[in-house]
């Protein structure tokens, strides 16, 4: 038998560290891409599709919609529904699986469902904690949460509250993980908010949110948004009353908007426009919150913002009257349609187009009644009719709430296109010159 001769074994021992460097380089790049692939936070919306005592589930749609829209854009999302026949393993599915950038799926999938069945919301609790069971998709590092959304507070399956309870209870204790489980109840009937309660205080939820309308369900699902630390915010129900004074987060600082001055967030920023019509210089007051590309100057995103304007030296839509029963798109205007602000590549359309008046209860500002009008407007695909012009297209699943507050004397229009947390509180508490 032939000996190894030096060479070959060195030759040996060099391809021998070779093929343990690059499976550890292939080891390293799998980790890096798990890292990548990982989120830090993965919410799962689980939504009650049998039919609501007053018959409405648009609302529940878009305000879903909205709370994907403005989740964090490397948060992972997902969408289940319940409703049905109790037994039936089809009383309950995931519709959307869980992934990045799955806000427009999810909105167009939520809005897609016909509420049919009864509210199997044991089932559909349960399965949701299974979403999370596997080790792909990835689970958030720092939270995983299940939003419940239901206009139901009681199962309608035969088992009793308290079985079904510690059904849940264990599911959540065998899932590995610590789920932060959200309960929203839309229009929930009276009698049936203390067995919600119940199972969330068996699951060691926070208490559940009741939301009174639309406005207030938007608004609580906004809330749940994560916030940077990655801390569970508390939730209370907002208030529908105008007069209500605002709960401060941050410090506040006067600000002065030409006739009258706010108590605003001092995270709020302010830019005057020169007055041309002699009634006093206008104002845009920008909002911290997430930014969205603007199409047509990339160099300045579009921001959350608030339009403080006198007679219409910054709104050119407010000729010299304003109508009530008009959302500004429909007031007298130069140019075609609009463009939508929850989504600058769309375009907006007025009543005609499916815009609906949601509220119309009187607001003040500095004690001066005010008309108040709040609009839920749809967003549109273009559709290019010429060179440089464009119309309605087909109808999305986006849209954006607005909000309008007018005062003849001074004529006076604040316009609010981004549901800004207590403006309506901040201008009620203001104070004229």
């Amino acid at each position: 038998m032939t000996e190894a001769t030096p060479q070959r074994r060195s030759r040996r021992g060099r391809m021998f560290l070779l093929i343990l460097l690059a499976l550890a380089v292939a080891a390293a790049a799998t980790v890096l891409l798990v890292l990548r692939a990982t989120p830090d936070y993965r919410t799962a919306y689980l939504v009650d599709a049998s039919p609501a005592a007053g018959g409405d589930f648009r609302p529940i749609a878009d305000a879903v919609t909205s709370s994907a829209q403005n989740a964090g854009d490397g948060d992972h999302l997902s969408l289940r529904r319940f409703g049905g026949r109790c037994g039936d393993p089809a009383n309950t599915a995931r519709l959307v699986s869980s992934g990045k950038g799955k806000a427009a799926t999810i909105g167009r999938k939520v809005h897609a469902i016909k509420p049919s069945g009864g509210a199997t919301l044991t089932s559909g609790i349960l399965a949701a904690i299974d979403d999370f069971s596997g080790r792909y998709p990835f689970r958030g590092r720092k939270l995983n949460r299940i939003i419940v959304v239901t206009s139901h507070g009681r199962d309608a399956c035969e088992q009793s509250d308290p079985a079904k309870n510690r059904l849940i209870q264990s599911r959540v204790a065998g899932s590995g993980l610590r789920l932060d489980l959200r309960f929203i109840g839309y229009k929930v009937p009276a009698d049936q908010e203390e067995p919600l309660r119940r199972l969330a205080t068996s699951v060691k939820a926070p208490a559940p949110v009741f939301a009174p309308s639309a406005t207030a369900l938007d608004a609580t699902l906004k809330s749940l948004v994560v916030p940077e630390d990655g801390k569970a915010k508390k939730v209370k129900a907002p208030t529908e009353s105008p007069t209500a004074t605002p709960t401060p987060t941050v410090r506040s600082a006067p600000m002065n908007l030409g006739r009258f001055t706010i108590s605003a967030p001092v995270t709020w920023k302010r830019q005057a426009f020169p007055d041309r019509y002699g009634y006093g210089d206008s104002y845009v007051v920008t909002i911290p919150g997430k930014c969205a590309p603007n199409p047509y100057r990339p160099n300045e995103p579009s921001c959350p913002r608030v339009h403080v304007g006198y007679k219409n030296s910054l709104i050119p839509q407010l000729q010299p009257t304003f109508y009530p029963d008009r959302p500004l798109i429909d007031h007298p205007h130069d140019g075609g349609p609009s463009v939508c602000p929850a989504d600058l590549n769309l375009l907006t359309g007025g009543v005609s187009s499916g815009a609906e008046l949601v509220d119309k209860t009187p607001k003040t500002i500095g004690g001066r009644k005010v008309t108040y009008r709040e609009w839920k407007i749809p967003c549109y695909e273009k559709k290019k009719t010429g060179t440089d012009s464009y119309d309605l297209g087909a109808r999305t699943e986006v849209s954006f709430t607005e909000r309008l507050w007018y005062l003849p004397d001074p004529k006076l229009l604040v316009v609010d296109h981004h549901q800004t947390p207590n403006l309506a509180a901040i201008l009620e508490n203001a104070s004229w010159k």
